[in-house]
C-alpha cells in the first residue's frame, strides 16, 4: 500500500486509515556475506549517546529512587535526608500551614465566644478524633498495598518489554538475518519504545497545544536520528495517538514473517512480537487505569477531613490550655502580691508548666499526624502515576538507552566472534542447527574472551575475574 499523501498536523488525529507497513528493502545476496554481517550498519541506529533534544526536556534522568543500598536505610542519616522523600513534597507542607490557620482560627474563636475555655469538656471530642484515625490507618494500609501492586506491575511489564526487545535483537544475530531486515527491525523496536513513552507521558496532558508540541519535537528528534523515515511518519501521524507504539509492532509482525530463517525460529519470532504488543497493554492499561474513583475519592476524603478535624480539636485544646495557663499566671499574680487565693487551687506555677506542655504537644500532633497520613496518600497517589509524577517518574529514555548500548555492545561481540567462525569453521556451509549450536558455544563467556584475547583486545589482568571456574579460558 503506498504512503498517504501529507496531511496537515492539525488534521492528522482526525485521520485513521488502515494500517500499512513500509515497504522493506530486498534482501541482499547471502552468499559469503558472514553470520554477522546484517551487524555492520547498525552503528547509525544504536550510537553511543542518545540523539534526542527536544523531546528529553524535563524528563526523568536518574534512578536514585529506585536504585539505592537498602543498607542505607539502616543509619541515622536517613532523618536528615530530604531530597528525593516525600518530605521534600511541598504539598505536604502546604497541607501543615492550613491546619495551622484553621487551629489558630478555632482557638481564637473559642477564646473569644468562651469566656472561661479552662472549663470546657473536650473528651467527647477527642474520643471522635480517635475513631477518624485508626479508621483512616486501617484504610491506609489497603489503599497503599493496592497501589504498590499496581506499581510492580507495571515495572515488571515494561522491564519484560525492553527484555523482549533484547531477545528479538539477538535471536536476529543468532540466525543470520540479512543486514538490511536486522536494520529495520532495530529501527521499529527502538521507535516502538519512543512512542510508548510518548504514550504514557501524555495521558493526563488536558491542553492539546502541548500534546502536539510534545509529539513534533519527538518526531523531529526521531527523524534526525534515523529511526523513522517520511513515509512512515505520515502513517504514524494518522494513527490515534493511543495507538501507535502497537501499530509499530504490526510492521515489525509482518516484517519478522518475511524473514528467511527455519520456521521454528520464525515462530519464536512471532511469539516474541505478540509478546511485546500485549505488554505495551498492559504497560499502559496500569498506567491509565486506575482504582474505583469511589473508593479512592472517599479515602481521600476522609483523610482530608480527619486533618482538618485535628487541626480544629488543636485549636480548641490549645484555647483551653491557654486558659489554664492564663489562671495560673492570675493565681501566681495574687500570691506574689499577698492576696488570697481560692481554696484547693492548683500551685500557679505547675498550672502554667501543664499548660505550656499541653500546648507544645498539641502542636507537635498537629505536624506528625496529618503528615504521615497525607504523605501515605501522597506516596500512593504518585505509585498511580508512575511515567509523569516528578517524584519517582520511571527514566524511560535512560532505559532504552541502557538496551540501545547493550544492543551495540552485543552486535559488536557478535560480529567479532562470527568472523571468527567464519574463518575457521566455514559456517556458511553448516546445517542451520549446527550453526546455532557453534554459535551458542562461542558466544559464551569463555568462547567471547578466548576471541578478544587472541585479537589483542583483552589483557590477561582484565579477563582473569571473569574465567573463574572456567579452565578452557585460563591465560
Amino acid at each position: 500500500m503506498p504512503p498517504p499523501a501529507a496531511t496537515k498536523p492539525d488534521e492528522r488525529s482526525r485521520l485513521v486509515p488502515p494500517i500499512s507497513v513500509p515497504d522493506v528493502p530486498p534482501s541482499p545476496p547471502r552468499k559469503g556475506a558472514g553470520m554477522f554481517a546484517a551487524m555492520k550498519n547498525l552503528s547509525k541506529l544504536l550510537p553511543e549517546v542518545s540523539p534526542m533534544s527536544k523531546a528529553t526536556k524535563n524528563k526523568a534522568k536518574h534512578l536514585s529512587h529506585l536504585k539505592y543500598n537498602p543498607a542505607d536505610l539502616l543509619q541515622f542519616k536517613v532523618v536528615t535526608q530530604i531530597r528525593g522523600t516525600v518530605m521534600f513534597n511541598g504539598g505536604v507542607w502546604k497541607m501543615i500551614v492550613g491546619l495551622f490557620v484553621v487551629a489558630i482560627i478555632t482557638g481564637g474563636l473559642v477564646w473569644s465566644a468562651v469566656p472561661q475555655p479552662q472549663n470546657l469538656d473536650t473528651r467527647r471530642f477527642f474520643e471522635l478524633v480517635m475513631y477518624f484515625k485508626v479508621f483512616i490507618a486501617f484504610m491506609l494500609g489497603m489503599y497503599m498495598g493496592n497501589c504498590f501492586n499496581r506499581w510492580w506491575n507495571c515495572c515488571v511489564m515494561l522491564t519484560d518489554f525492553f527484555l523482549v526487545i533484547r531477545k528479538m535483537s539477538w535471536l536476529a544475530n543468532a540466525t543470520n538475518v540479512s543486514a538490511a531486515e536486522t536494520e529495520q527491525l532495530t529501527r521499529w523496536m527502538l521507535l516502538s519504545s519512543y512512542l510508548l513513552e510518548n504514550e504514557v507521558t501524555t495521558q493526563w496532558v488536558t491542553k492539546p497545544d502541548i500534546v502536539r508540541w510534545k509529539w513534533a519535537s519527538l518526531m523531529n528528534d526521531m527523524a534526525s536520528s534515523g529511526l523513522i523515515e517520511p513515509d512512515e511518519e505520515r502513517i504514524v501521524c494518522q494513527l490515534e495517538h493511543e495507538n501507535r507504539a502497537s501499530a509499530i509492532w504490526s510492521w515489525i509482525g509482518v516484517h519478522v514473517n518475511k524473514f528467511d530463517i527455519i520456521p521454528p525460529t520464525r515462530a519464536y519470532f512471532m511469539e516474541l512480537t505478540g509478546e511485546a504488543s500485549g505488554l505495551i497493554k498492559g504497560v499502559k492499561f496500569y498506567a491509565q487505569s486506575q482504582l474505583p474513583f469511589m473508593y479512592c475519592h472517599m479515602l481521600a476524603m476522609l483523610v482530608h477531613v480527619t486533618n482538618i478535624v485535628m487541626g480544629i480539636s488543636c485549636g480548641i485544646a490549645s484555647a483551653v490550655y491557654f486558659g489554664e495557663f492564663v489562671e495560673g499566671w492570675r493565681i501566681g499574680t495574687r500570691e506574689s502580691l499577698g492576696l488570697p487565693v481560692p481554696e484547693h487551687a492548683v500551685p500557679a506555677t505547675a498550672t502554667m508548666y501543664m499548660a505550656v506542655q499541653g500546648i507544645c504537644l498539641q502542636i507537635f500532633g498537629l505536624i506528625v499526624q496529618p503528615l504521615l497520613y497525607h504523605a501515605f496518600l501522597e506516596i500512593a497517589s504518585t505509585l498511580c502515576d508512575p511515567f509523569t509524577s516528578k517524584a519517582i517518574a520511571t527514566p524511560f529514555y535512560m532505559h532504552i538507552d541502557e538496551v540501545k548500548e547493550q544492543m551495540r555492545e552485543l552486535n559488536d561481540l557478535a560480529k567479532d566472534n562470527v568472523n571468527e567462525i567464519d574463518d575457521d569453521n566455514d559456517l556458511e556451509d553448516m546445517p542451520g542447527w549446527e550453526r546455532v549450536r557453534n554459535l551458542t558455544d562461542l558466544m559464551s563467556p569463555a568462547g567471547m574472551i578466548e576471541i578478544l584475547r587472541k585479537k589483542g583486545k583483552l589483557s590477561p589482568s582484565t579477563i582473569e575475574p571473569y574465567t573463574y571456574g572456567s579452565a578452557s579460558a585460563q591465560p
